[in-house]
């Protein structure tokens, strides 16, 4: 009886084991979707820099709850207004490149959210060409099984800062 009892204890301790690697499998799979994710919307936000916010469509959440907050200091709420921003934007063709660097990534089951460094280099702000080491939070939400973007917030670029309209 006691062997008995003593393999069914190894068994449940091997099943537990098992049940940990799979969970840090899943983990690391979906860090690493939240990680491609965010290097999609830094990728859609240089091509708006070009003048094309377009690849934006495919980062962002198409949601009315979403939360865009921009190194011009804007605050703009809901899908329609943030990629309206973008199209203004984008027309300025303000050019230049944004790096994002020292990536932490927190996942959850439908949430994840993203702290990074980001350089952002010869972006032109009223004719002057600006190099500014900023801050910035990205949210993720897994719809239809994809990590969409719910929210950026970066420090404000004081050249580019605009009134905030409440």
């Amino acid at each position: 009886m006691q062997k008995i009892l003593g393999l069914v204890l190894i068994l449940v301790l091997a099943l537990g084991a098992c049940a940990t690697v799979n969970s840090t499998v899943a983990s690391d799979n979906e860090e690493q979707a939240v990680r491609l994710a965010l290097d999609g919307f830094y990728a859609s936000l240089n091509s708006m820099l070009q003048g094309d916010p377009l690849p934006a469509k495919a980062v962002w959440s198409h949601s009315e709850d979403i939360a865009y907050m921009g190194a011009d200091g804007g605050y703009q709420v809901g899908w329609t207004a943030m990629y309206a921003d973008w199209e203004k934007q984008a027309m300025v063709n303000i050019g230049g490149e944004v790096v994002h660097t020292n990536v932490k990534v927190n996942v959850g089951s439908d949430i994840a959210v993203t702290h990074q460094l980001v350089r952002s280099a010869d972006v032109e702000a009223d004719g002057i060409d600006k190099d500014a080491f900023l801050r910035a939070s990205s949210v993720f939400r897994k719809e239809e099984g994809r990590w969409k973007m719910i929210g950026h917030h970066v420090d404000v670029i004081p050249a580019l800062k605009k009134e905030i309209v409440q």
